[in-house]
């Protein structure tokens, strides 16, 4: 199953973009499925520290 996050238009920061992208990522992974998040905001990247 593959599930994109994708933001068309060029959303401010604080939109909650990679909050979603997290959270869905961190379920899935405790679910046991294997997870592959990437991110390609290099201002702000979703691995940052205090986003999990």
């Amino acid at each position: 199953m593959i599930i994109a996050v994708a933001n068309q238009g060029g959303a401010q920061g604080g939109a909650g973009k990679a909050i979603v992208a997290n959270n869905l990522a961190l379920l899935r992974a405790r679910a046991g499925r294997r997870v592959m998040l990437v991110d390609t905001d290099p201002r702000a990247p979703a691995a940052a520290p205090g986003c999990w």
